[in-house]
This record gives C-alpha cells, structure tokens and sequence, in this order.
C-alpha cells in the first residue's frame, strides 16, 4: 500500500529549505514503503487549483510546517492564487474532519500557532521533556538532530494508518490526532506564549539597542548632533503660534534718522546728552503726570554726566528714581572682551548686565537671568559702592515692575521663585539638546520668543512690543497719543542702528525675519519673566537627563524590535514612514501644547540604527543556516 504525504506550507524560501531539509531526513527512514510527496508550492507553480484539490482529495495524510508566514493576509489580498491557496486551510480541516486523515503540525519557527486553524492537532517536535507539549525546529537546537526527530514522529503516523506498527498499539498523543479542546489553566497560556518567544531575536534587540543607545547618548553629549537638534529647536520656534503683543513695555527706538537729526552737537555715543535729556524729562515731567513705571536706558554710557546739567540731575540716584541702566560683563568671544562700565550715577540697586548669550552659531536661544560672581568682571561693578553686577538688565526691570524689590528666593541656586512662578534653570541635569561642553554657568532658562502680528505685517519677534522713534517722543502731543502704553509701563530705550550696535540672530532667523537689534531682545526677556509671573505664559522646559536617555532608549528598543517583528518589505515601508514623521510631529505638538523641548533627532538615529542592526543579525543568520 502507497501512502501519499501532502505538504501544506508558505511561500517564504526559508520554509522550502527546511521542507527540502525534512523530505531527506524522511527518505533515509521510511523503509521499503511507498511513499509519496506532494508539495503544495510545486503543484501551485502552474495555478492548477483542480490539481492540488486532487492531491489533497488523494493524500493519507496533511504535514502542515507551521511559520509566521502560514497566515500572510497581506499577501494573500494583494495576489489571488495566494487566496486561493489559503482557502486550502479550511479543506485540510474539513479532511480531517470528514475522512479522519491524520494532520500533522510541524512547528518551523516562533509564532503563537495555537491561535490559528491547527491549534488542536498534536505538533512535533515534542517536548524535550514532560512539562513541554512541543518546541519549535529553528530554536531547538542542531537542526538536523531536530529535523530527524519529526522525520521519526511523521513515519511513526505513516506506520499507524498502514496497520504496519509492530505493537499495534497506539500511542497516547498520535502526531496528527485532533486533541479535544478543553479549558487551558492560565499558566498553560502564559507557558505557551513563553515558548513561542524567539529568544534569540529578544537577545539581539536588547543588545543593540543597548549599544546603539550609549553610542546615541555619548555623540549627543560630545555635541555632535548638537547642530541638528538646536536646528529643529530653531524651525519649531517659527512654527509657533502667534501672541498679541505684550502691552506692558514701549520701545523708544534710536534708529538711523534720529542719530543723524541730531546734526554736529557734540555726543558720546549714539545720543547727545541734550537728547537723552528731553526724552527722560518727556516721561517724567510731563504735564499730564503721565510717568512709566520703569525706564531701561539700554544704552552703554561709561562716562560721568556734567553735574550741571539738567541730565545728571535725572541720572542721581534718589529713592524715588525709577531709571536703570546697563553694563557690560564682557565675553573673550565676543567685540568687548573686557566689559564696558556702567554710568557712574547708578547704584547697584539700579543696574543689570546686558550680557547676551549666543550659541556656537550666533543664535541667542538662551536667557541668563543671574550671572556667578566668579564670573563677573571688575567693569561691571557700580562705582559708588563697588559691588558686583550679577542680576541681568531684563530681571532688575521685570522685578520693579512687578513690586518685587527684594532678591527672588534662589533654592538650591537652580529653583528661582518670583511670586508664585518658578523658574527652572538648564544645567547639567537638565540641558535639553545642549552638550557637555555648554556653559551652562549661572542661571540661564530658555527664551520663549514672543512672535507678534501687528497691521497684518509678517509675524515678528520684533513686534513683541510697541515701538516709537524719538521722533514721536519729540512731539507735542506724544504722551497724549501714546499714554496708554507710557502710564504704569516699562519703558526701553535703545539703539537700532546697527553701525552703533550688531543686531543679533534669533532662531527665526531666515529670508522673512532678519536680525535683530538687542534692545529687542531685552524687551523679550523682560516680557517673558513679567507675563510668566503676571499671565501665567508657559516657560519652555526640558526634561531630566536621565528621562531623557530613558527616551532614546524605549525608542532604540521600539526600532529593534518592529524589524525583527516585521519582514515585509511593503509593511516596512508604510510603518517607517508612520513612525519617521510621528517622531518630528510628536516633538512639535509636545514644544507647542507643553513648552517642552524633548530629544528628537536621538530617538530617530536610535530607532533607525537599532533597526539596521538587527537586520543586520538576521539576515546573517540566515545565511548561516544556509551554508550548513
């Protein structure tokens, strides 16, 4: 009697090799008996479907080798003679079930089978031992080994159904019986999922992606991705949403025609004292006792004022003066390394440095609000009592608007409390996309820039506040038309002219936004501390470097683990292109919706290297296997 074998399994070449690999090891043992193989792909080669119903009709017995790739829907819509080849599943049951011929699962590699159409057919191999019902051919060890022992189960069946068993007595668990389904205890499903676990696969994602994180990790704190993280910290700013401009401060512009309006009149600087004065006595002597709250003289005047004029008179500190001026720390990068002095008639109480701080590529992303004492230079020490600068101008003048006279309370040197608000800093802890070799000194916080539309001009960081030209202060009726923005205000004064003073670049830097003038930043900076504390206007934060390395390494993981899953080239494609633009719009809907400025470019160079990786090891074992 011929027995006639049916195999039923994928298109995935690495099933055919193991089928090629199972069909030797079954010739070397079956005997003088005739036995037949028919293979399901052989046969489908031509798209005869009469042909494999014939075989499948004919066949003693159903060998089903079991893949992830049995149950490929995807592929099976988008080719119908892979359709049709799937509806093959549903006759072997209907077989087995009808003609009582033995189906046989042999179990290729991990996947959760006992969830499919064969879950209840005895599988080989067996169990290396009592406790384990099966274990899969490529995760068993030395293949051949494997391999034989299937060859062995299969023959045994092929010896039951021809009546050709020694014994005549049948085994307990006969490969290829449909065991009766019956309620499995949890520890029997937990066992089960445990078992189709490639560990082998789970070992390489975890190995990568550890390596490929603390390589992540130690090139970002090196600063090698610093440019590319502070670049998309720059485009996220210019995608902000745009605010009204902020109505507590009046900017009073020197701008080119001022500077030249004042003809030959002897000046130090940019405005003769004479003009100074008049726009001084404007805010503060004015008929209608219209008077700012706070004046900011952001203009470097390191000279003494005549004492006979009407000017130094403003200047003299008294209790009730409300005027503070500048002076400059220095920076050996920058055009003054040395400082520049602040006006000998302000005391300490009435000075702020006006020390900006750019990054390596000119762009100023940062606010220092309180600089080290260890830091601070002999120039920027008020000359009556000689104590050193170390609040910032936009700090002293946010303070004094807002009644704050006394020092915010410093907890730790990194928690600054003004009012209710705090203030996180960014330090070595806490840097966001800044590397190790940062300065981070002092007390620094990311600047949030106000971007303003005013008479539907394009959206500006220059429009954070309202702005006037001294020509509008000299008329007549200047604190008339502008009281609203003068009475109980802050006032800025400061130079536009960039032949005086270099603009500086903002992160929305580009063809649309040009450079700005630094007396626009201070306006920035004081806006951004008084709306905190008065508006409650979010500050932009930056996770702990240890979330932060958490992140890079659930991503690392997360790119490991979906190439080892996921083999198809068409389900890479689509989900790579998902999670590549969820990660950047992810980032910017976290900046815009919580001020949060998280680590983007590490999550994707993480994912995408760990991913690599372990294709990498997959496809070398893979060929591995088919070399031996």
């Amino acid at each position: 009697m011929s027995i006639e074998i049916f195999f039923y399994y994928s298109a995935n070449p690495e099933d055919e090799k193991l089928r090629k690999e199972l069909t030797k090891q079954l010739n070397l043992i079956k005997d003088k008996r005739v036995i037949n193989y028919y293979y399901s792909r052989d046969i489908s080669a031509g798209t005869d479907k009469k042909k494999i119903e014939e075989r499948l009709k004919s066949a003693n017995m159903v060998v089903v080798l079991i893949s992830p790739d049995l149950w490929d829907l995807e592929k099976a819509q988008n080719d119908p003679s892979e359709e049709d080849y799937q509806q093959l599943q549903q006759q072997i049951i209907e077989k087995h079930t009808q003609d009582a011929v033995p189906v046989i699962p042999v179990l290729l590699r991990p996947c959760e089978w006992y969830l499919g159409d064969f879950k209840n057919f005895q599988p080989l191999p067996k169990g290396k031992d009592a406790s384990d019902d099966w274990r899969f051919v490529t995760t068993s060890g030395n293949l051949d080994q494997v391999l034989a022992e299937v060859a062995k189960g299969i023959i045994e069946a092929v010896q039951e159904i021809s009546g050709l068993n020694e014994d005549k007595k049948l085994p307990k668990k006969i490969p290829g019986t449909q065991e009766k389904p019956q309620d499995e205890s949890l520890n029997k499903r937990i066992k089960r999922r445990f078992k189709s676990i490639d560990w082998y696969g789970v070992r390489n994602v975890v190995t990568s992606s550890m390596s490929i994180s603390f390589l992540v990790i130690l090139v970002r704190f090196l600063g090698v991705i610093e440019p590319s993280e502070l670049w998309l910290f720059d485009n996220m700013m210019r995608f902000k949403p745009p605010e009204d401009p902020d109505k507590n401060i009046l900017i009073i512009q020197v701008t080119p025609e001022d500077i030249r309006k004042q003809g030959s009149e002897q000046r130090q600087g940019s405005l003769t004292d004479a003009t100074l004065f008049k726009i001084l006595n404007t805010l503060l002597n004015n008929s209608q006792n219209i008077r700012p709250k706070v004046i900011g003289l952001d203009i470097h005047r390191d000279f003494e004022t005549n004492k006979d004029t009407g000017l130094s008179k403003l200047l003299i500190d008294n209790k009730n003066n409300n005027i503070f001026g500048v002076c400059y720390v220095g920076d050996k990068t920058q055009q003054n390394p040395d400082g520049i002095k602040p006006p000998p008639e302000f005391i300490n109480q009435r000075l702020g440095f006006s020390d900006l701080l750019p990054d390596k590529d000119s762009i100023v992303r940062r606010h220092l609000l309180i600089m080290d004492k260890s830091l601070n230079s002999s120039f920027c020490r008020s000359k009556p009592d000689n104590v050193p600068i170390t609040n910032a101008f936009s700090l002293e003048l946010a303070l004094h608007f807002l009644n704050q006279s006394e020092n915010p309370l410093l907890n730790n040197e990194r928690s600054l409390k003004i009012g209710n608000t705090l203030f996180n800093s960014i330090y070595a802890d806490y840097r966001g996309g800044y590397s190790m070799s940062t300065d981070l000194n002092g007390y620094q916080i990311l600047l949030n820039y106000r971007i303003s539309c005013i008479n539907g001009d394009t959206c500006s960081p220059e429009n954070a506040a309202k702005k006037v030209s001294i020509a509008d202060v000299s008329q007549p009726d200047f604190i008339e038309r502008y009281k609203d923005f003068v009475k109980d205000k802050i006032v800025l004064i400061g130079v536009t002219d960039s032949t005086y003073e270099a603009p500086w670049t903002t992160p929305l830097y580009s063809k649309s936004h040009r450079q700005i003038p630094g007396v626009i930043i201070q306006a920035q900076m004081v806006s951004q501390i008084i709306s905190a504390v008065s508006d409650k206007r979010p500050l932009l934060q930056v996770w702990s470097i240890w979330s932060e390395m958490s992140w890079i390494f659930a991503w690392s993981l997360i790119g490991g683990t979906f190439f080892q899953i996921y083999r198809r080239n068409q389900k890479l494609t689509a989900l790579g292109i998902i999670i590549f633009f969820s990660l950047p719009l992810g980032c910017y809907v976290m900046f815009i919706f919580t001020m949060f400025w998280i680590p983007c470019i590490p999550p994707i160079l993480s994912f995408s290297s760990t991913g690599i990786m372990v294709l990498f090891l997959k496809l070398r074992l893979a060929n591995s296997q088919k070399s031996s």
